[in-house]
């Protein structure tokens, strides 16, 4: 192989990796050549006259919006209301986007981008076309895969993230920059808070059961942590003292998983339950529980439903509280300034009376046309019953035990009596006739002698007589019983035990 042929097949190596960094990264000439411009140029003046957002892609297709008051609703679910921020977003992306470098413009590569027409077999792709008032397309795109940039920090919605996209009706792709992330899920585009009522607000809550069982929850005041359970059983105590919390709870942040209008729905069997929350500033909200069964992606499956009601109780007025004298100041030495006095912290009172009447007509404009599909895990805080938070009463430590009861291993022997007892210097003969001691003796409980420095004791004397202290005393034969000695006489007749 000569000079020339190594030079060729250099050329042609070269000539290989060049046309794959020209459909991966752009070639160096044109990605030189191309400042960074607005993508959709016709939407940079024209934001304002945008009224409608048409959506569709792998998920399906939708429209939404905005209302005479400001509003955006979704046509497909009647006008019910759309995240408005998640509207802005898409909005000011599409407007505020520019092109880094131009990709393929051959059709038969726009998978490896994700810029398919949406529709086509196997496109993952959204497209976004903006409507203004008449209908009239103001700018379309096709949004395809992301690609961050280098060193972004990787977080989703910045203008550090980057697309592969492709403007509609056009055959080239490019790779473009700006916050263009699509939901192409209509569920995702809803305002899916459906009302908040914080634990802290709710003063009861009871939940009447299709079987007539009635569960109930309260607290005295807005200070307390846990709510208790009414009603409980003898025999029984809850499982853990904040067991009914859930219960409180429920309404705080609730949100749905979708909506449809009341009218389109008709349950044939009764509620599981009904729901009523009490606040402590006159709020309440009637929750009715419904289960169905869909089919969905051909499998059964169970829906939660919820429909809601609200009004507005004036709450008892709480007697007023008798007010304790302010203690006298201490007196302040002479030639000092007295101390101002600490700032006494504000109190929270809660929402006004007209607050929570506002609360209520913004929770039946939002809710009285509808029923929500609850998430699944919101079930037990609709439905719970009073057994879930109970359990058997155990007993306090220490009172299992029989007061007199025996511990393991200390019972005596069944055919122990009184052990006997030895005295030294006892004879036979007046071992014979002794058949008790008297009380009073000196002797201790249990026939043994106190040690001689306890305190009262006086030590026994011994009877010297030359014999020894068992010279009377002979051998116990094996079999004999031992008898307490007789007590013996000594001097002026005074008994005592030797």
């Amino acid at each position: 192989m000569n000079a020339k042929s190594i030079g060729l097949m250099a050329l042609a190596a070269a000539a290989l990796a060049g046309g794959y960094y020209a459909f991966e990264s752009g070639s160096s000439s044109s990605a030189a050549g191309i400042e960074k411009k607005a993508l959709l140029p016709a939407l940079e003046g024209a934001i304002n006259d945008v009224v409608a957002l048409r959506v569709d892609g792998a998920e399906g297709a939708f429209t939404v919006r905005r209302e005479d008051d400001g509003t955006w609703g979704m046509e497909e679910k009647r006008g019910y209301p759309v995240d408005l921020q998640k509207v802005r977003g898409i909005l000011i992306g599409m407007s505020a986007a520019t092109i880094l470098e131009a990709k393929t413009s051959n059709p038969e590569l726009y998978g490896r981008l994700g810029v398919q027409d949406p529709g086509t077999e196997e496109a993952e792709s959204t497209r976004v076309t903006a409507l203004n008032a008449a209908d009239e397309e103001v700018a379309s795109l096709i949004v395809g895969d992301r690609r961050w940039a280098k060193g972004a920090a990787r977080t989703p919605g910045t203008s550090e993230e980057t697309y592969f996209v492709r403007r509609s009706g056009e055959d080239q792709a490019w790779l473009a920059e700006g916050n263009l992330q699509v939901e192409g899920d209509e569920g995702q585009w809803l305002e899916r808070e459906i009302l908040d009522v914080a634990r802290e607000r709710i003063r009861s809550v009871r939940i009447e059961h299709a079987d007539g069982e009635v569960v109930r929850v309260s607290k005295e005041s807005e200070d307390e942590t846990n709510f208790a359970l009414a009603d409980i059983p003898e025999g029984k105590q809850l499982s853990y003292a904040s067991a009914p919390n859930t219960l409180g709870s429920a309404l705080a942040r609730l949100t749905m998983d979708d909506v449809v209008p009341s009218a389109d729905v008709v349950f044939d069997d009764p509620p599981l339950s009904r729901c009523t929350f009490e606040t402590f500033d006159g709020l309440t909200v009637v929750v009715t529980i419904h289960e169905a069964k869909t089919e969905e992606d051909g499998e059964e499956k169970e829906l939660l439903y919820a429909r809601f009601d609200a009004s507005f109780v004036p709450p008892p007025e709480e007697p007023e509280e008798a007010e304790e004298p302010e203690p006298e100041p201490d007196p302040v030495p002479e030639g000092e300034e007295p101390a101002e006095p600490d700032a006494e912290p504000e109190e929270d009172e809660g929402p006004s009376a007209e607050e929570v009447q506002e609360q209520v007509t913004k929770i039946l404009a939002t809710t009285e046309s509808w029923t929500y599909v609850l998430p699944s895990w919101k079930k037990s805080s609709f439905v719970k019953r009073a057994s879930e938070m109970l359990k058997d009463v155990e007993p306090p430590p220490g009172d299992a035990a029989e007061p007199n009861a025996v511990e393991p291993g200390d019972e005596a022997p069944a055919d122990a009596g009184e052990a006997p007892v030895t005295v030294e210097g006892a004879t036979d003969e007046g071992a014979g006739d002794a058949s008790e001691t008297e009380a009073g003796t000196g002797e201790a409980e249990g026939g043994e002698t106190p040690p001689p420095d306890a305190e009262g004791a006086e030590e026994p004397e011994k009877k010297d007589d030359g014999g020894g202290a068992g010279s009377g005393e002979g051998e116990r034969k094996e079999g004999d019983e031992e008898q307490p000695e007789e007590p013996q006489e000594k001097g002026d007749g005074d008994s005592r035990a030797l």
